[in-house]
């Protein structure tokens, strides 16, 4: 998926590009975070992610892991700010 449109997907869950970059932990923005994260994760390294957002690429395959787990026990939290953004789970 492009940058662009993971970003458009952010401001529709009601944050902002700054915000995902910014280190702020707090909940859902993390969570936001997380799931742009998986989003951008085809096609490019942890690495790449890492640089794109800011963050290691550490961080990067603990927010694929995180988003993955959480999709396969269907976590409404998840499902619900997936719906927000409007992005499915199918990837």
């Amino acid at each position: 998926m492009k940058l662009e449109a993971i970003y458009k997907a952010v401001e529709k869950a009601g944050y902002s590009k700054d915000e995902i970059i910014e280190k702020n932990r707090s909940q859902p923005l993390a969570l936001v975070r997380q799931i742009a994260v998986w989003l951008a994760r085809e096609g490019r390294t942890y690495t790449e992610l890492a640089r794109e957002f800011d963050r290691d690429h550490a961080a990067c395959i603990h927010s694929v892991r995180v988003v993955n787990e959480k999709l396969s026990y269907k976590d409404e939290t998840l499902i619900d700010l997936m719906s927000a953004m409007g992005v499915g789970e199918a990837k």
